[in-house]
């Protein structure tokens, strides 16, 4: 079927048709070399104007505001600095030589050294400044063993009671604790008392 469709085809005359169209459009085509080109440029969202993107707003205010973080960071970090230098130099003797800026002025000026330490004398301090003290294993040089010198004394007199596989500070902590806890819970009610620790 094919092979004759293709002789049908074959065996008819076409002629050629000239249009007003095609004569037109020949004679305004311009010389070689006389074409022009044209370039056109898509334009996108302006920076600061025009409209924008949902993922451009979110990223303009991310940078916005850890641009904030970051200036108010560096800002209280330069303020901190500052205040550090300040109670250093306050605490420490100080001797300024000559001025440089003043060659003619060559004598020393010397600030009043801390005569007087303060002290945690509270008995809260008191107490664990005796805590560390009795920890402490004095006949141990701190750089050979510094763990049997900081706690070897608590591991030579606090012995691991019966049923338990460990014991530290943190155990000791927990049984005085539990023993307030009694205390408190086996004292009879008073009247003074809330509702709320009568409940208890």
């Amino acid at each position: 079927m094919k092979l004759e469709l293709s002789r049908q085809m074959s065996g008819q005359k076409y002629t050629r048709t000239n249009f007003e169209e095609d004569e037109m459009s020949g004679a305004g085509t311009p010389p070689l070399g006389e074409f022009t080109t044209t370039v056109v440029y898509k334009r996108g969202s302006k920076i600061f104007g025009g409209r924008r993107t949902v993922l451009e707003g979110v990223l303009l205010c991310i940078v916005v505001v850890t641009s904030l973080v970051i200036i108010i960071l560096a800002a209280l970090l330069a303020s901190r600095d500052q205040e550090l230098q300040r109670t250093s130099a306050a605490l420490t003797p100080h001797t300024a030589g000559p001025n440089p800026s003043q060659a003619s002025d060559t004598h020393t000026t010397t600030q009043p050294a801390l005569t007087q330490t303060e002290y945690c004398l509270t008995p809260a301090c008191i107490t664990v400044s005796s805590m560390l003290l009795d920890s402490v294993d004095a006949s141990v040089d701190p750089c050979d063993d510094f763990y049997r010198y900081a706690c070897g004394h608590w591991v030579d007199t606090h012995i691991i009671p019966s049923g338990h596989s460990r014991w530290n500070i943190f155990s000791e902590l927990r049984k005085q604790n539990q023993e307030v806890m009694k205390r408190v819970i086996e004292q009879p009610i008073n009247a003074s008392q809330s509702d709320a620790e009568v409940k208890a």
